[in-house]
């Protein structure tokens, strides 16, 4: 078996969120996948939003819970920019959809 690749660097968690994470949890994270986070935050998840579901190219469809516009359906790509303080950021962030319902009659079918 192979290693991932990671072509993407993100800041380091602060501890004080990985012990968020373990408390919602109720666990504390393995080891080695805690000392990961503690060098290279990979959450790009912004606060206020839940995934909900990926598409083929790992961009991200969330909803907002206690975000911009509760109940709406996000697309958020999965390239990255960085910024001048080194801060990396979605490509893509865009509004699909005003609420669950609107998006899930939005989604079509495709013929095998």
């Amino acid at each position: 078996m192979t290693s991932p690749t990671y072509r993407e660097t993100y800041p380091a968690a602060p501890a004080s969120r990985l012990v968020e994470l373990e408390n919602r949890l109720g666990a504390r994270l393995p080891e080695p996948y805690r000392a990961y986070l503690a060098g290279q935050d990979g959450d790009v998840i912004p606060s206020g939003w839940i995934p909900v579901g990926t598409d083929a190219g790992g961009g991200l469809f969330m909803l907002a819970v206690a975000a911009e516009d509760p109940g709406s359906v996000w697309y958020q790509s999965s390239e990255l920019e960085e910024d001048d303080a080194g801060v990396s950021y979605p490509v893509v962030r865009e509004r699909l959809a005003g609420s669950w319902t609107e998006f899930l009659s939005s989604i079509e079918v495709l013929d095998d």
